[in-house]
């Protein structure tokens, strides 16, 4: 193992792949990748996890989103969207996190722009800037500040 704490870890598994893994505190999913030089490895290591474990497909976080009956389900279903989302931007991942942006319940407009913090797509930018502006809610524009900040913070710059 080469580091771990109770919410996170990262364990080299061959080669140059690293598996990490995190809990999200805040959502209650826990989300894990592979890293490595070496694109064949990667992608190796990842096809033997998804042959161990049950894991969510691209098709199924989308479909969490579009079938969610409730706000509650709905956050849940939009925080592990943002946590498979694909490295970059997904027009199929954008439009069905705009069904949760547009949202009228706060709640799922607030945990759609810490959805945004997890996908860290620049491309983002613009509708975090709208809601900032524009949200009635206090807790949603602050939300989305705070991922602006992070973003500057990193280094993810506006397209």
């Amino acid at each position: 193992m080469d580091a771990s704490d109770e919410n996170a870890g990262a364990w080299e598994v061959g080669g140059s792949v690293t598996f990490h893994f995190a809990l999200d505190v805040a959502s209650g999913e826990s989300c894990c990748y592979f890293q490595g030089l070496v694109q064949e490895e990667v992608d190796r290591a990842f096809l033997e996890m998804c042959d161990l474990f049950d894991t969510w497909t691209l098709a199924e976080l989308i479909e969490g989103v579009r079938s969610a009956r409730s706000s509650g389900d709905l956050v849940a279903a939009v925080f592990r969207l943002g946590l498979g989302a694909p490295p970059v931007f997904t027009a199929r991942f954008y439009n069905t996190l705009c069904i949760t942006a547009d949202h009228k319940h706060p709640m799922v407009r607030a945990a759609t722009m810490r959805t945004i913090a997890y996908m860290e797509w620049p491309e983002l930018h613009e509708m975090l800037d709208v809601f900032v502006r524009t949200d009635p809610d206090e807790r949603v524009r602050r939300e989305a500040s705070l991922v602006i900040e992070a973003f500057e913070r990193v280094g993810i710059r506006r397209p």
